[in-house]
């Protein structure tokens, strides 16, 4: 990776950058692009600054046209893509569970509900200027830094910061971001979770962090449940399965005060973990995940197991979903954490949903506010 030098800590990173990102709106470079026109959306450039100041683009879908009634906006996602890399793909999945979330509440509209889907990496190459890109999935989900343009070096960590920033100076009424990713975005999802810095955003702004079936998850210890021995798999901890070796300058003060630090960073987030019940999925790029379980599933039921949700997270299984994404995101469950949870501010979301899969998930009691988790203040990060 390219180095950025180093920051006082990834808290005062994101606060020093909060000023520049207040005025983003629109102001990228357009660039030549081949994505396709999508029903509902429009090929928006986002404005993302590096550490030292220097401006690249973000292309995204975005399902608000620039002149857009912000005070309308309560709800806003980001929405991280899987291998194939394809936005088109993931915000068609999102739109169509947002139009399902009008049927059980009229207030879920497009000018309510923020839909923001980025071009994470471009296989084909075909993005020009000063465009942001990663070189494949595997590098935005462990919060690499970018290929392109090659002067300017952003992790893909810092730019969701950036985003989440960004809706919580845009939009006065809003009362939830929710990052969410399945699969490979599960990943990129997870990851940012347990490393993202913790952002200066208004106390009323719930940020909820959506995973559903990625094929590995960053172990916050050295343990692991199996099937395979940690001894046939000499990189089991390496960072992406794990802590160690950790290669970048996001957040590396935290990854280096150890796994606890990083821990204790997680258990403050929002959390829901999905898993669609007909996903019987076992590949993985790494031998690293196998150490943790041998599907899918087996997996996200051990890092629940070793790391027990807050009562306030949610597990839900998805009867009849497959590993598709369109499927987990219009499902019953999908819809309810991505728009129908908290859509009025007032705390209030569904218990967990699906029928419960082993013993220590058992689900929980019933429905339950929220606490506030952002409330830290910019002087506060660096004082």
């Amino acid at each position: 990776m390219r180095a950025w030098g180093s920051f006082l800590s990834p808290l005062c990173s994101a606060a020093s950058l909060l000023a520049a990102v207040h005025a983003q709106q629109y102001q990228g470079t357009p660039s030549a692009n081949t994505l396709p026109p999508v029903d509902g959306a429009t090929v928006e450039f986002f404005r993302i600054n590096d550490t030292l100041g220097r401006n690249s683009t973000l292309i995204n879908y975005f399902s608000l046209d620039s002149d857009h009634d912000r005070s309308k906006v309560t709800r806003a996602l980001l929405i991280n893509t899987a291998f194939d890399g394809r936005p088109d793909i993931h915000f068609r999945a999102a739109r169509d569970a947002r139009n399902l979330a009008t049927l059980n509440n009229s207030a879920v509209q497009r000018e309510t509900a923020a839909i923001l889907v980025p071009l994470w990496f471009d296989p084909g190459d075909n993005v020009q200027g000063d465009a942001l890109v990663w070189t494949e999935g595997a590098n935005y989900s462990t919060g690499d830094d970018n290929l392109h343009p090659a002067d300017r070096a952003v992790s893909s960590f810092d730019v969701m910061d950036q985003i989440l920033q960004w809706f919580d100076s845009e939009y006065p009424n809003l009362a939830e971001i929710v990052v969410a990713g399945h699969s490979l975005g599960g990943q990129a999802t997870h990851r940012h979770a347990a490393v993202g810095a913790v952002l200066p955003l208004r106390p009323q702004v719930k940020v909820v962090h959506y995973i559903a079936d990625p094929s590995s998850y960053v172990w916050l210890s050295r343990s692991r449940p199996g099937p395979l021995p940690r001894s046939h798999c000499p990189g089991f901890d390496d960072w992406r399965d794990g802590l160690s070796n950790y290669p970048l300058d996001y957040s590396a003060e935290l990854v280096a005060a150890g796994a606890g630090a990083v821990l204790a960073r997680f258990q403050i987030r929002n959390v829901v973990f999905a898993h669609g019940l007909n996903d019987t999925g076992e590949n993985a790029a790494t031998c690293g995940p196998f150490t943790t379980g041998a599907t899918r599933k087996d997996r996200m039921l051990n890092f629940i197991k070793e790391f027990p949700p807050d009562p306030e997270d949610n597990v839900d299984f998805l009867p009849g979903v497959s590993h598709n994404t369109h499927e987990v995101f219009t499902s019953e469950a999908g819809v309810q954490r991505l728009f129908l949870d908290n859509f009025d501010g007032s705390g209030w979301r569904a218990p967990d949903m699906g029928p419960r899969q082993t013993s220590f998930d058992s689900p929980d009691p019933g429905p339950r506010d929220h606490k506030h988790r952002y409330e830290i203040l910019p002087h506060e990060l660096c004082s």
